[in-house]
């Protein structure tokens, strides 16, 4: 049960991921973030663009390293990234609750390591800054 409609990750963004598509989502994603510390209003189409994100990578649109690369590049920018990682998953999982789904178990499998190695990219910062 993924989201019906993607406004920011279509086919054509995943598709052109490796040359332009990673780069333009991170745009957006950085811009939103960017102008949610201005207006908190605008944490919406942040959490949008991480939920359609997130549906993408189960959808296998998106890989598993592209995916921890995208998460490694947003953390720059947007500290807050493993928090909202967590929130925008609590929504996934409760989507895809809501259909008797046998893939579920797998599903969150991924995200708990997607979660690991975003655990990991932020403790390695941490001790570069030491």
């Amino acid at each position: 049960m993924d989201p019906t409609s993607y406004n920011f990750l279509t086919k054509e963004v995943c598709k052109s991921w490796p040359s332009s598509g990673r780069a333009e989502v991170l745009k957006q994603f950085n811009d939103s973030y960017r102008a949610s510390k201005k207006d908190i209003s605008n944490g919406y189409q942040l959490r949008k663009i991480m939920h359609e994100l997130l549906w993408r990578y189960l959808g296998e649109y998106v890989s598993t390293d592209d995916m921890n690369q995208w998460l490694g590049s947003a953390s720059q920018d947007c500290p807050e990234i493993q928090t909202l990682c967590v929130d925008v998953l609590l929504v996934v999982d409760a989507e895809c609750s809501l259909t008797d789904n046998d893939d579920h178990k797998m599903r969150l499998g991924k995200f708990t390591s997607l979660i690991k190695n975003v655990s990991t990219l932020k403790l390695a910062r941490l001790k570069k800054r030491e």
